[in-house]
């Protein structure tokens, strides 16, 4: 499925989609997550279904994605995902 149909997606279904689609691809989710405004507030059940089918590791509070946000951002523009792991777990 391409980026242009799954943007046609109006829910968090779009993010879920998107994010699946590139998990493979550490360097395009990175700069898909930092990004996509979306991906900052994306609900719990969205992070559950991303852990379960990629097998991430997302937080499932409300903030799930905020704080992958920023911690990819501190890590510009190499987007290491080991120290991007690191910093989410201090917090």
């Amino acid at each position: 499925m391409s980026d242009e149909e799954i943007d046609l997606f109006h829910s968090n279904l779009r993010e879920v989609m998107l994010y699946i689609k590139y998990s493979e691809d550490k360097e395009r989710l990175a700069e898909l997550v930092m990004g996509d405004e979306r991906f900052k507030t994306m609900d719990k059940k969205a992070a559950r279904v991303i852990n379960s089918v990629t097998g991430s590791k997302l937080e499932l509070e409300e903030i799930t994605i905020e704080p992958i946000y920023h911690a990819a951002l501190q890590c510009a523009p190499e987007y290491d995902c080991n120290t991007i792991y690191n910093l989410l777990m201090k917090q």
